[in-house]
């Protein structure tokens, strides 16, 4: 499972998704097109959520309202379940770990996106507005199936979401 998320040593690669006229994209696509066997064996931060679904989904996302700190750590396999149940995903950050130790940094309250290169997460989708997802890889070849899948998807340069990242491509990333 590594060298599916993480091929290119001291790489992040960002892309953003987007809907088309013909085709809409939530959660429950991107991880599909992630692969399912992938996505259930890590362990997932969840965070500032707001999705619209089914029962469970819903009240998912209210337990996690009413939590000190909006924020949960669950297995890909709940994951996958819950995004089956989503109509679509207005707002949320899913961050996805290999060990649920190391998905704990995920708790902690300075915990940023901007901080992704740094951190020991192998990928992170976040969900802005209801229109469109970005997600950040470690893996080339992950970026290059996303944008295969996707009729609509923008490769993005890493230093414009992450925090001191250098995205020459010298292996000396991140800064």
């Amino acid at each position: 499972m590594e060298s599916k998320l993480h091929d290119v040593p001291n790489r992040v690669f960002v892309l953003s998704v987007y809907s088309s006229e013909t085709a809409f994209i939530d959660l429950k696509d991107l991880l599909a097109a992630l692969e399912q066997e992938t996505i259930t064996q890590l362990f997932w931060g969840i965070g500032w959520l707001d999705w619209l679904g089914e029962v469970d989904a819903i009240n998912f996302n209210n337990e996690l309202d009413r939590s000190r700190v909006r924020r949960v750590i669950i297995s890909g396999a709940r994951l996958m379940e819950l995004s089956r149940q989503v109509w679509q995903t207005l707002e949320g950050v899913f961050v996805g770990y290999f060990s649920e130790v190391d998905a704990t940094e995920f708790m902690h309250t300075n915990w940023s996106l901007t901080r992704f290169a740094n951190s020991s997460a192998q990928v992170a989708i976040e969900a802005i507005d209801g229109s469109y997802f970005d997600v950040y890889l470690r893996s080339s070849a992950m970026m290059d199936h996303l944008a295969q899948v996707f009729k609509r998807v923008q490769r993005q340069d890493p230093a414009n979401f992450l925090e001191r990242y250098d995205s020459s491509g010298d292996g000396t990333n991140p800064t």
